[in-house]
């Protein structure tokens, strides 16, 4: 969320339970409902596929793809119970159909979910986060058979200075579609 007023930008990260597939009405197609937070607008910058991070010795690792079900019974990196919808999305918990979780190793920060999977975890991670954990004892294959990531920007309705936050949110899709 970010607000300019006066030439000076405010930028905070929200972390908000997206429900992708439950449309909001009257917000443009990249709209997708915010499970809980019917207050804000939410507008979908792009979709990005998931891959995993694993340690270089693994019997997967040569692969070219892995199958998400490959995974199941590896144990994962995770981040803090505090953190919710964000732990629950990149342990994939609704994409296991019931099968149980085995976490391996909590960290919080990058340094240590890296050593956690040289050490022999695994961790998913969107494609383009690939290019920030090259380590020879850690490989990312694109995993097959799991839903992507979304990235999205979001705001709460009502506010004031909408007309600034609109030309935020334009000027940053613009610059992802010419990527």
């Amino acid at each position: 969320m970010a607000a300019v007023v006066g030439g000076a930008a405010t930028v905070r990260l929200v972390g908000l339970e997206c429900r992708p597939g439950r449309r909001w009405g009257g917000c443009g197609s990249g709209a997708f409902a915010v499970s809980g937070r019917e207050g804000w607008w939410v507008g979908e910058l792009f979709v990005e596929e998931r891959g995993v991070l694993l340690p270089a010795r693994h019997r997967l690792a040569d692969s070219e793809t892995v199958e998400f079900r490959e995974l199941w019974e590896k144990p994962f990196v995770a981040s803090g119970a505090g953190r919710g919808v964000w732990r629950d999305d990149w342990l994939a918990v609704e994409e296991r159909d019931g099968d149980p979780i085995w976490v391996g190793a909590v960290t919080s920060c990058p340094e240590d979910r890296l050593g956690a999977v040289a050490d022999g975890c695994v961790a998913l991670v969107p494609v383009s986060a690939a290019r920030f954990y090259a380590r020879p004892d850690v490989v990312f294959r694109p995993v097959r058979g799991l839903s992507p990531s979304r990235v999205a920007l979001a705001r709460p309705r009502g506010r004031t200075h909408e007309a600034a936050l609109d030309e935020l949110l334009e000027a940053i899709a613009q610059r992802l579609s010419r990527i």
